[in-house]
């Protein structure tokens, strides 16, 4: 039923992502179908957010008080079921549905050890607020939800009861550490009203209370989140500040740079009209020297030409040049 789902993620949410798995308690109805009624979560061997274990012990105490409540309460009518352990239960925190390796594995040696071969597997994500009922380990993600309500008559309801209390008994002579929690599902208050304590209701107000802790933790941490960032804003604003007066320099800095490179190429400039005006007075000044000195060249050559004339009219003449 769905309360037993209820009862199951009421106990297990405060464990936060830690997985926890018990027994499911059962009979199987006229139309043939596996009913699961109440339940227990014993203690945990070892409970970490991808794994759990319980001891294998407590699968013979609730055979045994299985039987027990089927003697106590005899009669009835020949169609009153026989109680028996008929499922396993078991949290994904935050993980979803699904029968993983282990839980296949797991799944696979409860069936083997019944008669008949009917054994279900409870997943609770006690987080999201999902379940699933799977009904083989050969179909590791098709299940059904968790509805409604159990029926059962007089005699059925005794059984029930009467297992409830022999539980009860366990409890007290092995301590309620070792058996935390009894679900009771639709037989909680009938249960209650015998004198035991509601573990539901125990379980929700300690979630309660560690939820207003937790509550008030992140209350606190969010006034230290909004201090720290009013000093992030603070900081912020005098980095936007530093940045403003950085670019302000900056732009100041160019312009002093680009006036100073605007002065530079005019002094670069006057000074390459200075040396191509003295360079061109120089060139001038070597163009006329130069001219002068090739009219000097050209009378000494004809002077020389004359000697040379003479030289030869002396030669034709058989005198030496001294002698003319």
């Amino acid at each position: 039923p769905l309360s037993l789902v209820e009862q199951a993620e009421a106990f297990t949410a405060p464990r936060g992502h830690m997985e926890m798995g018990g027994l499911m308690i059962g009979h199987v109805d006229e139309q043939g179908r596996n009913v699961c009624a109440v339940g227990i979560f014993p203690e945990q061997i070892q409970a970490t957010p991808g794994y759990c274990e319980f001891d294998g012990k407590w699968m013979a105490i609730c055979a045994a008080a299985a039987d027990y409540a089927n003697t106590q309460i005899e009669g009835g009518s020949e169609d009153t079921p026989n109680l028996r352990v008929i499922g396993w239960i078991h949290t994904h925190p935050g993980l979803g549905l699904f029968l993983s390796g282990i839980d296949i594995k797991t799944y696979e040696d409860n069936l083997n050890m019944t008669m008949d071969g009917r054994f279900v597997a409870v997943v609770v994500d006690p987080l999201e607020g999902d379940n699933g009922v799977f009904v083989s380990p050969d179909e590791p993600h098709s299940y059904s939800s968790a509805s409604g309500a159990v029926s059962m008559d007089d005699k059925l309801k005794a059984r029930y009861l009467a297992f409830l209390q022999r539980m009860e008994e366990v409890r007290e002579s092995q301590g309620r550490d070792a058996l935390p929690f009894i679900l009771c599902g639709d037989l909680r208050m009938e249960h209650v009203s015998n004198g035991n304590a509601d573990d539901f209701l125990e379980s929700y107000l300690k979630s309660i209370q560690k939820i207003r802790k937790e509550l008030k933790i992140r209350m606190e941490n969010s006034k230290r989140d909004a201090l720290r960032i009013d000093e992030l804003g603070v900081r912020v604003g005098q980095t936007d500040s530093s940045v403003r007066t950085l670019r302000d320099d900056t732009v100041s800095m160019n312009r002093e740079i680009n006036a100073r490179l605007d002065k530079m190429e005019r002094k670069f400039a006057d000074s390459i009209k200075s040396l191509t005006e003295m360079f061109e007075a120089k060139i001038s000044e070597m163009e006329e020297r130069l001219g002068n000195s090739l009219e000097g060249n050209d009378a000494e050559d004809g002077v020389a030409s004359a000697k040379i004339d003479l030289t030869v009219h002396y030669k034709a003449l058989g005198c030496s040049e001294a002698e003319g």
